[in-house]
């Protein structure tokens, strides 16, 4: 979906706000929210009970690959 001109102003801010985050997960995420402006996209996480098996089967998904690479 697109962006509407409250989603930009919330990436904005929380940008700010996370520019002086050091933890590895916060510096991850003004990437992602980058991203979002440069594309002009979001997705709605509703719009994942759409696929088969829905939110849940999607995080199962997710997990399990994040698992099986993971260095233990």
């Amino acid at each position: 979906m697109p962006l509407s001109a409250i989603d930009r102003g919330r990436i904005r801010a929380s940008l700010v706000r996370q520019s002086g985050d050091i933890e590895n997960i916060q510096r991850e995420c003004p990437t992602e929210l980058q991203n979002m402006l440069l594309l002009n996209v979001k997705a709605e996480i509703q719009l994942l009970d759409d696929r088969p098996g829905g939110l849940v089967r999607w995080l199962e998904q997710w997990i399990g690959n994040e698992l099986e690479f993971a260095v233990w």
